[in-house]
């Protein structure tokens, strides 16, 4: 093992680019905060596509209900002409 090797945490590659996340110890700040960040924005988008994946849901229901109360009446017509 080099001394470089041996001196930086095994979680960082040569470039100190952040490669497996074990522990804390000895990650500098820096790098800490921008993990921190980074988990930041990803509760920002999981929020709109929560948002996004209700608002589908919610359409896609109001048409179910449309075309079961459409598929009624189709068959109470249908029902209505056999009946004579």
């Amino acid at each position: 093992m080099t001394p470089i090797a041996s001196q930086r945490p095994l979680q960082l590659n040569d470039q100190g680019q952040l490669c497996h996340f074990l522990s804390l110890d000895g990650l500098p700040g820096e790098l800490l905060t921008e993990i921190l960040d980074t988990a930041d924005s990803f509760l920002e988008v999981g929020a709109r596509l929560g948002q996004l994946l209700a608002e589908i849901l919610f359409v896609d229901a109001r048409f179910l209900l449309l075309h079961a109360q459409i598929g009624n009446a189709v068959a109470q017509r249908l029902q209505a002409l056999l009946d004579g």
